[in-house]
């Protein structure tokens, strides 16, 4: 997998690519799902991974046991991967890896207050970044 997506051309994967880019997706996720302001679906996932061996070797080993990486994306709606990070162990958190990652940066400076991307309760709720609330409380939670 992951020498495929070394492969793909910077234009296909470009999370900033212009500047309708979010106008543009979000369009796509208000027609196709009826969210408005949304540009992206953000999660991590495990991939497995052999043994690294050395002294770090068990910070790679994740919740589930085995070893991986734990690898960020974002997609549009069209499940297209716009952002990808694929350097932090399978130990890591998900929020720790969104938390050091130049997309949040990005987000926090340079992107719209009408926009946002949508997360698993894995991240914090943020201007930026809509995740559930795991018990919600009264209508505007809801």
């Amino acid at each position: 997998m992951s020498t495929a997506i070394v492969k793909i051309p910077p234009h296909q994967h470009s999370f900033m690519r212009n500047g309708t880019w979010h106008f543009e997706i979000s369009q796509k996720f208000y027609r196709e799902f009826g969210f408005p302001g949304v540009y992206g679906a953000l999660d991590c996932s495990l991939i497995k991974i052999l043994n690294p061996g050395g002294s770090l070797a068990e910070t790679f080993r994740c919740r589930k046991g085995f070893f991986a990486l734990n690898v960020q994306t974002v997609s549009d709606p069209n499940l297209c991967i716009r952002n990808i990070v694929v350097r932090w162990p399978g130990s890591t958190h998900d929020s720790t890896v969104f938390d050091h990652s130049y997309l949040r940066a990005h987000l926090e400076t340079e992107v719209p207050s009408s926009y946002h991307l949508l997360g698993d309760s894995g991240y914090p709720l943020r201007s930026y970044l809509m995740s559930p609330f795991l018990n919600p409380v009264g209508a505007g939670q809801e």
